[in-house]
């Protein structure tokens, strides 16, 4: 039987009142009207099984961020396997990221489609330098971690984003510069510390 989706591709236009409005509450900063849905905040979910932490990560609204994670919300990977964490990583919300990780996130998570893509491999490859620093002193065994490609946090710098700044940061805390990939030689590594 094929999904759901490919059965009623239009299901955006059905969307629920509930959603709407606390999508709405969420992109608003409106934290009375996320903090008066209470424990519905919580456990809420939105058509797309995303949960209120997760607007409010993708929103970049710390605030409310803060109110879900005091009121239980926890860093659980959504239905594409990112964990909030992860989100926050690859947007280089730090503040945010930086809460997730004191309440519990995982700094050392890999995606839940089996890629084995981390946190900091998102941040490096965005150049977050803060959010890198934040995931390094949380988990420095991240640094040496590999996807399914051979590819670590150094070659998502490197050949992703290219910023000096997370290249030195991450040589100086160990990365090796001499590791292989297929995206990009020896020397270009070396080339760029």
């Amino acid at each position: 039987r094929p999904p759901r989706s490919t059965l009623f591709p239009y299901t955006t236009l059905f969307r629920s009142k509930r959603t709407d409005e606390m999508e709405a509450a969420i992109k608003s900063g409106d934290a009375d009207a996320v903090k008066a849905a209470g424990a519905d905040a919580v456990s809420f979910k939105d058509d797309s099984g995303r949960s209120a932490l997760a607007l409010a990560v993708n929103a970049g609204q710390t605030a409310i961020v803060t109110m879900l994670l005091k009121a239980g919300a926890k860093d659980v990977p959504a239905a594409s396997g990112w964990t909030v964490s992860m989100a926050a990583a690859f947007r280089g919300n730090s503040d945010t990221l930086a809460l997730l990780l004191k309440a519990g996130g995982k700094a050392a998570a890999t995606t839940g489609d089996g890629s084995g893509v981390t946190p900091l491999m998102l941040a490096c490859s965005r150049g977050h330098g803060t959010c890198v620093t934040l995931l390094l002193d949380e988990a420095p065994e991240s640094l040496h971690a590999v996807d399914i490609h051979g590819r670590s946090a150094l070659i998502f710098a490197v050949a992703c984003n290219d910023n000096e700044e997370v290249i030195r940061l991450l040589v100086a805390r160990g990365a090796k510069i001499d590791e292989p990939s297929k995206e990009i030689g020896r020397a270009s590594c070396r080339e760029r510390v």
